[in-house]
């Protein structure tokens, strides 16, 4: 039983470390359109997924800040 914990909390952290660049790459494409609050949202997602992700959070930052002008 505890190998399927081990093995579970082991997968769920390579999806949320690969999920977070996934997350930027699709926001930077919506930026680049014009799409600020989708490229927000994704931002978003990928701040939430990996709260390290430098990228994400700056592109939260200044996609979030062009939404609120």
């Amino acid at each position: 039983m505890k190998k399927v914990v081990f093995l579970f909390s082991i997968l769920i952290l390579l999806v949320q470390c690969t999920g977070s660049n996934k997350m930027v790459k699709k926001a930077r494409k919506l930026e680049a359109a014009g799409l600020y609050k989708d490229a927000s949202d994704f931002y978003y997602e990928g701040v939430i997924r990996n709260p390290k992700n430098v990228n994400a959070i700056i592109g939260l930052r200044v996609s979030g800040q062009k939404v609120l002008d």
